[in-house]
């Protein structure tokens, strides 16, 4: 019997360090800096954290809409209280979801026609969504006839890629 729970405990503790259990479920924290559309430093505590945004990609800043997804990303977090949902860590960066007065960030980029759903990352039916309904509204990047995802422009780019000033 004692076997058998000391093969629970470490069964359940590897999957814990597998899953990041030190990633706490949520926190908040200040938009210190929009670094791009879809990077954001954030004070939590007294550590600065990079956060991508999870399920979306912004157009780079060199890129056609790029500068515009990074000015509207600045004038909606900058200097705000913004809660962050962890769904991984890469290096130093957080992927979240962000939450700004109760609303899901990444919806609303996409909404704007700021941002793709991320192929890489699993469907959410609401970024599905506001992405088909920004489309067929020409909104933002997609007032341009065929628009090149971010993930695609950065192969042939990888030298103008830079920081939101």
């Amino acid at each position: 019997m004692g076997k058998r729970i000391l093969l629970v405990m470490f069964a359940a503790l590897s999957s814990s360090l597998l899953l990041g259990a030190d990633i706490p479920a949520r926190w908040t924290g200040r938009c210190q800096r929009v670094v791009d559309g879809d990077t954001i430093l954030v004070k939590r505590d007294r550590e600065f954290v990079t956060v991508d945004l999870a399920g979306v990609d912004c157009p780079e800043i060199g890129q056609s809409h790029g500068a515009e997804a990074a000015s509207f990303a600045t004038r909606n977090l900058e200097g705000k209280i913004v809660t962050v949902i962890p769904e991984s860590t890469s290096h130093s960066t957080v992927v979240a979801r962000l939450e700004i007065f109760g609303n899901d960030f990444s919806e609303i980029i996409v909404s704007e026609g700021l941002a793709w759903c991320y192929p890489r990352a699993p469907a959410d039916p609401m970024l599905v969504a506001a992405e088909t309904q920004a489309r067929i509204e020409g909104r933002g990047l997609w007032e341009d006839s065929n628009p090149t995802p971010p993930w695609i422009w950065r192969m042939g780019n990888r030298t103008q890629l830079s920081t939101f000033p």
